[in-house]
């Protein structure tokens, strides 16, 4: 429990149960059923997700130029929408996944970057994907893919808005 105290991951005690601090507190997670694998429909604008609902929105740069002004790590949330697919969808992860980072610049699997990122096994199937032609373009948690970031030249903008009630994946 000491080094539990001492940053925010998760630990797997026994089974499916966990224990995680946050600020200054100690939980222990109730057994939980895993998410299930979902999908939605193609270009839908709001969807529901495991847990709460994804809201897309599409913007100029003027636009996302004054959102910048305001929230600086608006780009976490963006794809360039003329880099993706028209026939786009939100879904959860695939055992085949593997993502590049526009933050990192490698290439790694979902299934590895969510175990870095101490996300519990069964929370796994919610985290957000947005889907481009079967290559991920976005992944909760972790902004855009390389393909997909806004530019300087990016024209169109999607703004991501995933709101969770009932789930905590990442901390925050």
């Amino acid at each position: 429990l000491c080094s539990l105290c001492e940053n925010p991951f998760s630990y797997q005690i026994s089974g499916k149960h966990y224990v995680k601090q946050r600020s200054g507190r100690i939980y222990f997670s109730e057994k939980t059923v895993p998410a299930a694998p979902f999908c939605t429909d193609p270009g839908v604008k709001k969807a529901a997700i495991p847990g709460g609902t994804v809201t897309t929105e599409i913007i100029s740069r003027d636009t996302l130029d004054f959102y910048k002004k305001n929230n600086k790590d608006i780009l976490d949330i963006c794809v360039d929408y003329d880099k993706i697919s028209n026939n786009y969808f939100f879904r959860s992860r695939k055992p085949s996944d593997v993502f590049t980072s526009a933050k990192r610049k490698n290439s790694k699997t979902l299934k590895k970057l969510l175990n870095e990122e101490a996300v519990p096994e069964e929370l796994r199937n919610a985290v957000v994907i947005l889907d481009s032609d079967g290559i991920p373009a976005f992944a909760e948690g972790n902004g855009p893919a390389q393909f997909a970031c806004v530019t300087p030249s990016s024209c169109n903008i999607m703004v991501i808005r995933i709101e969770r009630k009932d789930m905590c994946i990442f901390e925050k």
